[in-house]
């Protein structure tokens, strides 16, 4: 029973020890040890204060301090080493898990039900294995992590990460090579060095340093290779992978920009404006020229235009009445000025008629 002795003769107040004698032991050899307050005081004050810690007193419950031993046993911590021996160092703890191992220096498995803690540094967190033997949550890496995940989560990498991700013996999830994190993901494999896999399901990243995500409908499991990915962007150079790209509005998923790379297809619904102006349309000229013989060509001299850049990109076009057979030859930009050269393609008919040139320049000065 866990309480304070209450009988008539007992003081309300614990009273001042005496001064303290020479330490020692009971004996019952005359002259027998004398037994004192201060004695049966100590013991309970030890008994009573340590319950206190974790529950109210009951004089009816014998199993009270019993009971708080062994929540303290279940917490096994740096009084206990590796080795069995007593340090602060290289030490393995579980802490409020069942069915779990912490299996190397500096190890611990929290909050957990068969969890599995093997490399050097490493931690299972609230993760919790499936019915089917196997299936468990497993830091085995050097420095390396699994938190709130369910069922065959690996982090194999030194240093690795699994963060609330889900595995079973037919697609896990696991992390293979150092410095990178599957979170958020069911069936979810990096088997590349520095990369992420995001908000995926069935999917593997075997890339380097890289950020990827993707939905497959079957299960994986690792086969150094790109599964079902449905996006990715590289950091070593820079490239951006998607299937479709969308610009407009997340919540409402609409949007005004779409490039299709399955298609080929970009959809741009207000129009493309391009820098320092955008387009310049200039007037169309009627040229009355002659042509003579095959691949005789015609300059149409330098026309003045102040839109033209050294930066300008002109296309242009023409219209040649009555059916002549022309080709367009070349346009020649300057500063200020452009020029065209057309060259008649019929080798029998001299061709002099109006000829109408139209051009655009796109990035104008």
């Amino acid at each position: 029973m866990s309480h304070r002795i209450d009988t008539p003769t007992a003081v309300a107040v614990m009273p001042a020890p005496a001064a303290p004698g020479v330490a020692g032991f009971f004996t019952e050899v005359p002259p027998v040890t004398t037994l004192s307050g201060d004695f049966f005081n100590s013991i309970q004050e030890a008994i009573c204060l340590t319950v206190e810690h974790v529950m109210p007193l009951n004089k009816a419950d014998v199993t009270q301090f019993s009971e708080v031993v062994k929540g303290a046993a279940a917490v096994r911590s740096a009084a206990v080493a590796m080795g069995g021996l007593q340090s602060s160092h290289h030490v393995a703890s579980l802490v409020a898990s069942t069915q779990s191992q912490a299996g190397a220096a500096d190890t611990s498995v929290i909050a957990s039900d068969g969890g599995y803690a093997m490399g050097m540094e490493s931690a299972v967190v609230a993760s919790i294995d499936t019915a089917v033997p196997g299936e468990d949550p497993r830091a085995l890496g050097d420095r390396s992590i699994v938190a709130a995940c369910v069922g065959l989560c690996e982090a194999v990498g030194s240093p690795s990460a699994l963060l609330a991700c889900s595995g079973t013996a037919a697609g896990e999830s696991t992390v293979l090579n150092p410095h990178s994190v599957v979170a958020g993901a069911d069936n979810g494999i990096v088997s590349g060095d520095r990369s992420v896999l995001l908000a995926s399901h069935h999917a593997e990243c075997t890339e380097n340093d890289t950020v990827a995500g993707g939905v497959g409908g079957v299960a994986v499991n690792a086969a150094l290779a790109n599964q079902n990915l449905k996006w990715k962007d590289s950091s070593a150079t820079g490239d951006r992978w998607g299937t479709i790209l969308h610009a407009g509005d997340p919540n409402a998923g609409t949007d005004t920009i779409r490039l299709n790379g399955t298609t080929g297809k970009a959809g741009i619904d207000g129009g493309i404006v391009l820098p320092n102006g955008g387009a310049q349309v200039s007037d169309t000229v009627a040229l009355g020229v002659t042509f003579i013989g095959p691949d005789a060509t015609f300059n149409t001299g330098l026309w003045g235009n102040a839109k033209v850049a050294a930066t300008s990109i002109i296309l242009w076009s023409f219209q040649a009445p009555g059916g002549q057979q022309l080709a367009q030859g070349q346009v020649i930009p300057g500063v200020g000025t452009v020029a065209f050269e057309l060259r008649n393609t019929d080798p029998a008919v001299a061709y002099n008629a109006a000829i109408t040139i139209s051009y655009v320049v796109i990035n104008p000065a």
